[in-house]
């Protein structure tokens, strides 16, 4: 077991750079997990599509139309996750005093944010 005495301080620089990775990996998979979603959900229009440009009976394989929902399910239940573990993180930056932005970095916008990281993964926004 190695003394934890001899352990040298993070400089205040050290501690904001790992804070800015770690921020921004969180952003850059919420981003992946919504992006994720978007293709998901166009699957699952694209099967409807087929279905209906191919006449394909409305009884045929019902448990694909299960499977694509599922996957939405399951992506939905990874972005609750993902949201959870951004919270965490920000408490824990809070708690230690470590900044999530450079410090010239204007803070986002609440309302225009969502409407922002929307657009940066290709989904349309109305406005």
């Amino acid at each position: 077991m190695s003394d934890v005495s001899s352990i040298t301080p993070l400089t205040d620089q050290e501690r904001q750079a790992i804070s800015f990775r770690v921020a921004r990996q969180i952003y850059a998979a919420e981003c992946a997990i919504e992006a994720a979603y978007k293709e998901s959900a166009l699957l699952a229009a694209e099967l409807a599509d087929a279905r209906v440009q191919g006449r394909i009976p409305t009884t045929t394989d019902q448990e694909i139309f299960a499977q694509a929902s599922g996957v939405l399910g399951a992506l939905t239940d990874a972005r609750g996750r993902a949201i959870d573990l951004h919270r965490r993180a920000e408490a824990i930056g809070r708690r230690l005093r470590m900044d999530t932005l450079p410090p010239d970095t204007p803070k986002p916008d609440p309302v225009l944010e969502p409407m922002m990281r929307a657009k940066e993964i290709g989904v349309r926004v109305a406005g």
